[in-house]
């Protein structure tokens, strides 16, 4: 950034340090777990971004049973990363975000080094970008001929953009507002795509998080909205400036639900079955934001490829019965910080499907602090995003007597 008013802290094993220099930006507040940054979309606000060191990204690996998180460097430029994988085989794509810092790029007329950052990262397949206000022009400045896009709503636009020889429209693109803060309305984007290669259906979503808002609400309102956009057998891929660090009670809830990630502080990469093979963060100039890179590997489909939307009907009994709606997550899984709580620990899986991260009961791994639902692997290696963290799971679609999320934000 061009100005740093405060540091930005985020409990994980592996911190990122925060550099700015100049005149202090306004300050944004904490969220549940302190969260909070200020948006660098409005002059004057110039927040410090948490930064990783060049080809370095936070990679959480999800396999069964487990979830731990590692620093991978990378030896390559992400440019030379691309390359190298571009043609490691048809499951493999290549996925980016990255805020523009539009309102700075534009007031100092860099809309050159803009496109020509966008352009030296090519190739990828799909990237979510944030402070974008004009979709198109970025898309026809910086070499990604052959992409499809949606712009989305203001304020706060948060586009999407894919590549439209590597997937296949599956539906129309579209938007869900997801909360509200001073800048107005926050929103995530969407579109499903089938990628030609492999046949995998895919959900793109792209988001830009409010400020001071990193609470259990924001976390179910990302969450929920998933559920209800992705169809059976639907890869999830979530991009965004999500506002919030690995940590935060609503990072939490999105990363239970999208447990593969490439981390690079505050903006992240996140899937649900495809699996990170590698990824990185490299310096954005003029942004102040890094510019996050991944490659994911992604099961092959084995089913018959439908016709795009509308989907193909499907065979109905003699007495039709109703689908059921998508279910939301019951308003009484209170995920909050208690004492005697350990860091050591693993994930709570509540009646409804949502997944927590959570700490043992101080008890060397004896057992997880989970309440009403299924506790997977104790992991014995200290998490600073779990320490002190327990779940109380709904056991229905009801709240249990005295049990009740704490506020947002």
């Amino acid at each position: 950034a061009d100005a740093a008013g405060f540091a930005f802290g985020f409990g994980v094993g592996f911190g990122f340090g925060a550099a700015g220099a100049g005149a202090a930006g306004p300050v944004a507040g904490g969220g549940l777990e302190g969260q909070g940054t200020c948006i660098a979309s409005e002059p004057g606000c110039a927040p410090a971004v948490p930064r990783a060191q060049p080809g370095l990204a936070m990679i959480q690996v999800h396999r069964p049973l487990l979830n731990r998180t590692s620093l991978q460097p990378e030896s390559e430029s992400l440019a030379e990363k691309s390359a190298l994988t571009a043609a490691a085989g048809a499951d493999e794509i290549e996925i980016a975000t990255f805020n523009l810092y539009w309102w700075n790029v534009r007031q100092n007329n860099r809309w050159g080094a803009l496109h020509g950052k966008i352009q030296g990262e090519r190739p990828f397949d799909l990237i979510g970008f944030q402070e974008c206000e004009d979709v198109a022009a970025v898309v026809g400045s910086s070499g990604l001929d052959g992409f499809d896009y949606y712009q989305g709503p203001s304020p706060n636009p948060c586009p999407i953009a894919w590549s439209a020889s590597a997937f296949t429209k599956l539906g129309e693109p579209g938007h869900e507002w997801v909360a509200n803060d001073r800048w107005g309305d926050r929103w995530f984007t969407y579109v499903r795509l089938r990628h030609v290669a492999s046949g995998t259906p895919v959900l793109f979503v792209n988001t830009h998080g409010p400020l001071g808002q990193c609470g259990n609400t924001l976390g179910s309102n990302w969450a929920d909205g998933v559920r209800a956009k992705k169809q059976a057998g639907d890869v999830v891929f979530m991009t965004g400036d999500y506002n919030c660090g690995t940590g935060s009670a609503a990072m939490n809830i999105i990363k239970g639900l999208l447990t593969e990630a490439v981390d690079g502080g505050i903006d992240q990469i996140l899937s649900n079955d495809a699996q990170v093979v590698s990824g990185g963060t490299s310096a954005g100039y003029p942004s102040d934001h890094p510019f996050v890179k991944g490659t994911f590997r992604i099961p092959t489909s084995t089913a018959p490829q439908p016709v795009p939307s509308p989907p193909a009907p499907q065979p109905m009994p003699s007495t039709p019965a109703p689908q059921p709606a998508p279910n939301p997550t019951p308003a009484g899984n209170s995920y909050r910080k208690v004492s005697h709580v350990g860091a050591w620990g693993g994930w709570c899986t509540c009646p409804d499907g949502q997944r927590y991260n959570v700490g043992d009961e101080s008890n060397a791994c004896g057992s997880l602090a989970c309440e009403g639902g299924t506790a997977g692997q104790c992991v014995r290696q200290i998490d600073n995003s779990r320490a002190g963290m327990k779940v109380t799971c709904a056991s229905g679609g009801g709240s249990p007597p005295g049990a009740h999320p704490p506020p947002a934000g």
